[in-house]
């Protein structure tokens, strides 16, 4: 990297910080991110940038020249969890950012500045995509349908995500499946329901999830190898109501996931969860429903690993980047873009080993992970372009 860019990103990091600290504040969840994605947009039109819109609250910004395309990708939707008080830059309403998509989205930011001022330098064009929905695991796709890929076309994309349990100025990458394919499992049980006093009358849905929760809850244990993975779990239980605790409810609703990296033992797993929720729910005398949602394992294309990693050591130094042998258990939308251009992730350090996770409401992200977000983002375009035009 030229000591110009490097002087650049010296010079944005407080913006960064500063967007950062603002998007940490309005947190939206899903595809719906109006005050997030307006904020984006804002900022890129600031920088003399022409963002357009896809998918709703998707945006999308193309600079540089040439025939060849990479893009970048952030994503910027959050959590429904609750943030405890102790930011002075707390989320307002509710919801929190609590798997560091603001961050994310800041260091795309970040870069889109610092590209835009060597605009003329830049040896191919490049596709900044500001995402919605990643946790629900639909904003990829999303996107994708509606033209991301294309106006210009992309010849390969890029991303990477902040990592509380890795100290800042470290980054990981696993070549070829880097995450699970994960299923969101949404079980329905009907019954009939009653007066608590006539059960013989009644077909309790509450009685027949239990049912089905006990018998799923063995599931990988009967199911799946010692040499396979598989994770289950069920999360989320609804039947009844509080007030009225002698009424036996008709109807039941759960739902949890199912992480696999082999998509055969996934289907086969899917296959066998059904037959057992509708089986279950038949000695109970009632009906099982099971729909599910797939989100596929990330896939990190191997040659375009070689060609990206070198530049985080560039950034970093060899003894700060690693290379994994395991893939990580949790998933990624990313996995849509992966499965249509040879793409390439990679997870840099926003903390330290044995703070909470993402997803907890006691995570906590170092905010040093942003400048090192800018610069691998940064200098990933020059080091794409230089091995495509060798």
């Amino acid at each position: 990297m030229t000591e110009a860019l490097m002087q650049s990103i010296h010079n944005v990091i407080d913006h960064v910080i500063a967007h950062r600290r603002a998007l940490h504040q309005i947190p939206e969840l899903g595809l719906a991110l109006p005050e997030t994605s307006a904020y984006v947009e804002k900022s890129l039109w600031e920088l003399g940038l022409r963002p357009e819109r896809l998918a709703g609250c998707g945006i999308a910004v193309t600079l540089g020249q040439g025939e060849k395309t990479l893009l970048l990708r952030a994503d910027m939707d959050a959590l429904q969890v609750p943030e405890p008080k102790t930011l002075p830059f707390c989320s307002r309403n509710g919801n929190m950012h609590a798997c560091g998509h603001d961050l994310h989205t800041a260091i795309l930011l970040g870069t889109a500045q610092v590209l835009k001022q060597h605009e003329a330098q830049l040896p191919c064009r490049v596709k900044l995509a500001f995402q919605p929905g990643e946790e629900v695991g639909t904003g990829a796709e999303t996107m994708i349908k509606d033209g991301l890929l294309e106006h210009p076309h992309v010849d390969a994309a890029a991303a990477l995500h902040v990592n509380p349990d890795m100290e800042p100025g470290t980054c990981s990458y696993c070549p070829g499946v880097a995450t699970s394919a994960i299923y969101d499992i949404y079980i329905k049980v009907w019954g009939k329901g009653g007066h608590s006093s006539k059960p013989e009358e009644t077909v309790n849905a509450l009685a027949a999830a239990n049912g089905i929760y006990n018998t799923l809850g063995g599931l990988i244990q009967r199911e799946v190898g010692g040499f396979d993975t598989g994770i289950f779990a069920l999360c989320s239980m609804h039947a009844g109501s509080q007030q009225n605790p002698n009424i036996i409810p008709e109807y039941c609703e759960m739902a949890g996931t199912l992480r696999c990296f082999d998509p055969e033992l996934g289907e086969y797993l899917i296959k066998r969860i059904r037959e057992i929720v509708e089986g279950e729910a038949a000695v109970f005398h009632a009906k099982g429903e099971v729909e599910t949602l797939l989100t596929p394992s990330l896939r990190v294309d191997p040659h375009l690993a070689k060609i990206m990693a070198p530049s985080l050591v560039e950034i970093l130094g060899e003894d700060h980047v690693t290379r994994a042998d395991m893939p990580f258990s949790g998933s990624e939308d990313f996995s849509y873009i992966a499965e249509k251009v040879p793409s390439f992730f990679c997870w840099i350090g926003a903390g330290k080993p044995g703070s909470p996770m993402l997803h907890n409401p006691d995570v906590m992200f170092d905010e040093r992970a942003l400048e090192t977000g800018v610069k691998i983002m940064v200098n990933f375009p020059f080091a794409w372009a230089a091995q495509m035009f060798k």
